[in-house]
């Protein structure tokens, strides 16, 4: 019996035990992935996310597509309408490396430069491309606003220069990489004796000369590290020492989002912020689906908006982005105040979402926008707030004016927004990576899951031993019940027995008694 008993006891205390743990799991499971996400993201030379955050594990894949003027005498010599014809893509393999860190316990920030490195993969470099001349361009800019006697007094300063054109042709490395030799460049001193200031001039020119190896160009970098709370994770703190633009005032102005690093728990964020020097603002990115995949594990996509390349009418938060208050139509932003002056206007590749104005200044079929090859996207794990795919795709157009005091110019269209390259910045993180990020995307499930097994399994046999407990108390009473019936019925089955043997008794007595009286 009282092993019995013990093993009662025991199945009660076991189902107690697992349904006490199955309830602790579910109560816990927030706390769990909290210090989980704390120990993995916080930013420290000794966590488990530093050695991707130095080095990124996966390179990056850089598209770049230039467009060919395949009627550039006509639009010089007539005003025609420029006819592009895309070139490319000439493909490399772009590297991030984060040195010289300095960590600040005190804030919570740390300090870093990143180098970028760029490695050819394919796509004929020396092949010859037909584009505008962007130095000769960036001095019309400048020279536009002036009165029109000083143009032509700077006009005559020119000629003394080797004849320049508003297009050249030139390889695409010296277009990329390498860049090229300008009479404008070699002229900065003489120009800038009429007036003219030409900052930010180097030896040549190329849209990525001097940065390929380099980290000027990023430079200096101030994030959170996530140690005074997740939330803050990642977010830039200070751009080159400062915490606002010098070139955008107000809200336009605040350095915002965060650089490559961004903070967990995405569920419920309609934007996404990152912050690009290269686009010379912060990128505001909407949510467009909160079930997108990548290798099977779940993530949500924010997309580049219409909103965020739209006018100051129609996004009255962009007004701040127009230094000199000239309304244009939706779909470029005017970047160039961070582009010394030179008249530099970004947009989506293609213009797509952009107003059809600027395509209407086009010749047929120059461009050919489309989401699938021109948008911009990102896809974040959601819970730990990694990026796990990202196509980043933007287009740099020069903005050429016909000015008549100068020769290069004055035959020109009246206004043209001429795209002169875009690229595709992208990456998608393996299989091998996605797959430990949907355990992380995953964890409070798993754990809800199991809390909530083991509580079931520990209700059945806690209901179980009860069960049986009572089911050996029915039958226990029942089995008692059955003796008591037995007893009562066997004693009332042993009387008549008795009456049976005793009474021969009485006739042998009589007779007894006769046979005493006989013999007296």
């Amino acid at each position: 019996m009282a092993v019995c008993c013990g093993c009662k006891y025991a199945k009660i205390l076991v189902g107690a035990s697992i349904l006490g743990i199955g309830i602790v799991l579910i109560c816990v499971s927030n706390q769990a992935l909290d210090l989980i996400l704390r120990d993995n993201m916080v930013l420290s030379p000794s966590s488990q996310s530093y050695p991707m955050w130095k080095d990124l594990p996966v390179p990056l894949v850089s598209k770049m597509y230039l467009f060919n003027i395949s009627n550039a005498n006509e639009v010089s010599a007539y005003g025609a309408k420029p006819i592009l014809v895309e070139m490319g893509p000439y493909i490399f393999q772009e590297f991030h490396h984060k040195f010289d860190e300095v960590w600040h316990p005190d804030n919570g920030t740390v300090t870093y430069k990143q180098a970028k490195t760029w490695v050819h993969l394919s796509g004929d470099l020396d092949e010859k491309i037909t584009i505008v001349n962007v130095p000769l361009a960036t001095l019309g800019a400048k020279i536009e606003p002036l009165p029109s006697a000083t143009k032509g007094i700077i006009n005559m300063g020119l000629g003394f220069l080797k004849k320049e054109e508003i297009f050249i042709r030139k390889t695409v490395r010296e277009l990329l990489f390498e860049g090229y030799d300008d009479p404008i460049l070699d002229a900065a001193g003489l120009i800038e004796k009429l007036g003219i200031k030409m900052d930010g001039l180097t030896s040549k020119f190329g849209f990525f000369f001097g940065k390929n190896n380099t980290w000027y160009s990023d430079g200096i970098n101030n994030v959170y590290t996530g140690f005074n709370g997740l939330g803050e994770l990642g977010r830039i703190a200070t751009f080159n020492y400062s915490r606002t633009s010098p070139f955008y005032p107000g809200a336009c102005g605040a350095y915002a989002g965060s650089p490559d690093l961004f903070p967990p728990y995405m569920e419920d964020n309609a934007k996404q912020y990152v912050f690009n020097p290269d686009l010379c603002r912060t990128l505001e990115l909407t949510l467009d689906n909160s079930n997108a995949k990548v290798h099977d594990t779940k993530g949500v996509e924010y997309k580049v908006s219409p909103m965020f390349f739209a006018n100051a009418s129609v996004n009255p938060a962009n007004a701040c982005f127009n230094p000199d208050h000239r309304q244009l139509p939706s779909g470029v932003f005017n970047a160039s105040a961070c582009r010394f002056g030179a008249p530099i206007y970004m947009s989506q590749p293609h213009f797509f979402q952009a107003d059809p104005y600027y395509a209407s200044l086009l010749g047929a079929n120059s461009t050919s926008p489309n989401a699938s090859q021109h948008e911009t996207a990102f896809i974040f794990e959601p819970t730990s707030g990694v990026v796990m795919s990202v196509k980043a795709r933007f287009q740099v157009n020069v903005k050429l004016d016909r000015i008549v005091e100068l020769s290069a110019f004055k035959h020109l269209p009246m206004t043209t927004f001429l795209p002169t390259i875009w690229f595709e910045t992208g990456v998608e993180l393996p299989v091998a990576l996605t797959g430990k990020m949907w355990y992380l995307g995953n964890f409070k499930v798993i754990i809800i899951s199991l809390g909530s097994v083991m509580a079931a399994i520990g209700v059945a046999l806690l209901v179980y031993s009860f069960f049986v407990h009572f089911a050996k108390a029915v039958k226990k009473s029942s089995y008692d019940n059955i003796e008591e019936e037995d007893a009562a019925n066997s004693t009332e089955s042993q009387l008549p027995d008795r009456e049976e043997n005793q009474a021969p008794l009485v006739p042998s007595l009589c007779n007894q008694v006769e046979e005493d009286q006989d013999k007296s």
